[in-house]
C-alpha cells in the first residue's frame, strides 16, 4: 500500500517527459505590459531577507543561513550575474529545476481528507 502510494507521489512530481528542443520560429509574442527596469541590488537584499534560515538548501547545496549571513558579501556579484543573465537571456539549467519532498506530518492520520481553512 505504503509503495503504491510512492509510485503515485513519483509519477505526480516527476512525470516522463520527451525532451525536444524548442522552435521559436512561429512565435507570436504579445506586446510588452510595461518597459523592462534591470533588477538592482535592493531587491536581492529584500529577496534574501525572506529566505528562512533553516530551510533544506536547494542543489547548490548553499543554506540559506550562508546567503543571510553573507548577504553584503554576495550582493556586489549577484546583481551583476542577474543582470547578464536577463540582459542576454540565458539561464541556466540548474536554476529551472527545484526538488520537492513530501513528508508525512505525524498529526494528520488520513490523508485522504482535504484540510479545509
Amino acid at each position: 500500500m505504503s509503495e503504491d502510494k510512492s509510485w503515485v507521489l513519483w509519477e505526480a512530481f516527476f512525470p516522463r517527459l520527451e525532451h525536444m528542443a524548442p522552435t521559436y520560429e512561429d512565435a507570436e509574442y504579445p506586446w510588452m505590459k510595461f518597459n523592462f527596469i534591470a533588477i538592482k541590488d535592493e531587491q536581492i537584499h529584500r529577496a534574501i531577507s525572506c529566505l528562512e534560515p533553516y530551510k533544506a538548501p536547494g542543489a547548490d547545496g548553499i543554506s540559506n543561513m550562508v546567503l543571510i549571513q553573507c548577504v553584503e558579501l554576495l550582493i556586489p556579484h549577484l546583481g551583476p550575474i542577474y543582470q547578464a543573465t536577463l540582459r542576454i537571456g540565458v539561464y541556466p539549467d540548474h536554476w529551472k529545476n527545484s526538488v520537492t519532498v513530501v513528508l508525512r506530518k505525524l498529526s494528520k492520520s488520513d490523508y485522504t481528507i482535504p484540510n479545509v481553512l
